[in-house]
């Protein structure tokens, strides 16, 4: 099944329409009440995230999926060039954006950050911790039935997995992975980056 497309922008309109296109999918697949809470807390983050994405913005949500199999899927594109960009970090005595906390808070800095840049590993600098989830390797552009296909793509299982491994190193950010609602819900979460669009992913195995 696969819901209505929502469009959505940076003035709100379309997102309260997100929680009933979901509440339409677990009806649908026939989800329990467990599973229908799961599918909205994560809408609800998705939600929360593009609430407090920075600029100008349009973007298309849909919920998708059979045999419980569930996918939200996000595009979004902007009009924030870097000098908007620039404007808005000077705010910032690091030059950073101070506000990026938690997971979906730094997620929601590389998608903005991915809207202006040709190369996003050349501003991911200030969030290396981030870059231990990319896989710079583009998927198989020749794969249309993929909505990622030839995106560069950053995978919070990834990052989830090498933080883990060194979690001496890493122990904020394996409790901030621990406390961390998406992180916890979601089998991954998948942020495809090309040519200033992107595209998101957020995947469940009900």
């Amino acid at each position: 099944m696969q819901t209505d497309k929502i469009r959505i922008n940076n003035r709100g309109e379309g997102l309260s329409e997100v929680l009933i296109q979901a509440e339409k999918y677990s009806g649908y697949e026939g989800f329990d009440k467990k599973q229908s809470t799961r599918l909205r807390l994560m809408c609800e983050e998705t939600v929360g995230m593009l609430r407090e994405l920075t600029g100008e913005y349009s973007a298309i949500f849909w919920v998708e999926g059979e045999n419980k199999a569930t996918h939200l899927r996000l595009e979004l594109q902007t009009e924030m060039d870097k000098e908007k960009r620039c404007k808005l970090l000077s705010v910032s005595s690091t030059g950073k954006n101070e506000f990026a906390k938690g997971i979906m808070g730094k997620i929601r800095d590389v998608i903005s950050l991915s809207f202006m840049e040709d190369d996003l590993s050349d501003n991911l600098t200030d969030y290396d911790i981030l870059m231990m989830g990319m896989n710079n390797a583009a998927m198989d552009p020749v794969d249309v039935t993929n909505p990622m296909a030839g995106y560069q793509i950053w995978s919070l299982m990834q990052y989830k997995d090498l933080v883990r491994e060194k979690k001496e190193a890493y122990e904020a950010e394996w409790d901030e992975l621990e406390k961390s609602i998406i992180a916890n819900l979601a089998d991954d979460v998948r942020i495809g980056i090309r040519d200033h669009k992107v595209h998101m992913e957020i995947f469940k195995q009900f």
